[in-house]
């Protein structure tokens, strides 16, 4: 069986790896736009060089950095859950304050209307 604080720990680094993998595909991204911009071109036609540049781009950082961006939304629906996982065991402790209370309520008014008659 799974306690919360495992879970909580299943959260915690699901969210770091995700994080660290987006981080690496934005460099990637960074990287792959680089070496297409440094790689040698000839100057009498510039602007079909900035179209092949362009799909370059397209091709490769673009990529790179659309899966750090659906990395980084997974990441969000983690931090989600592991909120929502929070507010659930404190609306069970809340829940048993209550009772606890109500009992204790129900009690002081036995008592009272014992002890008064």
């Amino acid at each position: 069986m799974v306690t919360e604080s495992g879970k909580e720990n299943g959260f915690k680094w699901g969210i770091r790896i995700c994080i660290t993998l987006a981080i690496l595909f934005v460099t990637l991204g960074f990287v792959a736009a680089f070496i297409g911009y440094k790689t040698p071109r000839s100057d009498d036609n510039f602007l079909n060089d900035l179209g092949n540049f362009g799909s370059y781009l397209q091709g490769t950082t673009a990529s790179f950095w659309s899966l750090a961006g659906l990395l980084i939304i997974f990441v969000a629906f983690l931090a989600q859950k592991q909120q929502l996982k929070r507010q659930e065991t404190e609306l069970e402790e809340q829940a048993k304050q209550f009772r606890m209370q109500y009992e204790s309520i129900k009690l002081q008014n036995f008592e009272n209307s014992f002890f008064n008659s």
